[in-house]
Formats: C-alpha cells, sequence, structure tokens
C-alpha cells in the first residue's frame, strides 16, 4: 500500500498562486484594458454582465478548482 505525505500548507500555497496569477494579470492597470480591447467589448458590455450572484459563483468555483488542481499536482509530483 502507498502511503502519501499531503502537505496541506504547499496545497494552500499552489492554490492561492493559482487564484492570484490570473486575478492580477487581467486586472484593468496590468492588462485588463489592453484584453478588453482585443475582444472588441465596450465598457458597458461588461457592466451589464456583472451580477453579484455571477461573480460570486464564478469566484467560488475558480477557487474550489484551484484547489483542486492543487491537490492534484501534489499528488502527481
Amino acid at each position: 500500500m502507498v502511503e502519501v505525505t499531503l502537505h496541506m500548507w504547499a496545497v494552500l500555497a499552489g492554490a492561492a498562486i493559482n487564484f492570484s496569477v490570473p486575478a492580477i494579470w487581467y486586472a484593468p492597470p496590468v492588462m485588463g484594458n489592453r484584453w478588453m480591447r482585443l475582444l472588441d467589448k465596450g465598457e458597458e458590455y461588461w457592466e451589464r454582465r456583472k451580477t453579484a450572484r455571477v461573480m460570486w459563483v464564478a469566484f467560488l468555483s475558480y477557487a474550489l478548482a484551484s484547489f483542486v488542481l492543487a491537490f492534484v499536482f501534489i499528488h502527481i509530483t
């Protein structure tokens, strides 16, 4: 039987990095404004799509997916 030692701090750090790097990258001061121009969508398009429930569901699902991805990567390595 194989015993796996799980380092929970490594899983949390991996999930935090996986979650924060895209958040910084797509922030308006970094690359967000250029990204919106390349998509050729106006500011009003994005304001209409920002409903609180949709944003929270997206936020929580991406956070959960980041945690699961880090957990799987820890087991692979």
